[in-house]
């Protein structure tokens, strides 16, 4: 069975949610921001760049972290999504 190629449109948003991901835990500090990729490595062996193809695991990561808290972080990382997509 040949495997499925990814298309430049998933690529494309990939990246920018990649972005926005990143862009949106600097509401913890660029420090915060590192502890939430380093825990996501090491305790779900989960790469930043992996992220898009695993953001229920992400989600689970974040909600554990920071409880209700993470309510915030989701909603900065959608509003900074939502403008890099117009």
């Amino acid at each position: 069975m040949r495997r499925k190629l990814m298309t430049e449109t998933e690529k494309l948003f990939n990246n920018i949610l990649i972005e926005a991901i990143d862009e949106g835990l600097l509401i913890l500090s660029e420090s915060g921001r590192e502890v939430v990729y380093s825990h996501l490595h090491n305790y779900y062996g989960l790469k930043k760049e992996d992220i898009p193809k695993n953001l229920a695991t992400f989600l689970n990561c974040i909600r554990k972290i920071f409880g209700s808290g993470a309510f915030v972080i989701e909603k900065a990382i959608i509003k900074t999504l939502y403008k890099k997509l117009d």
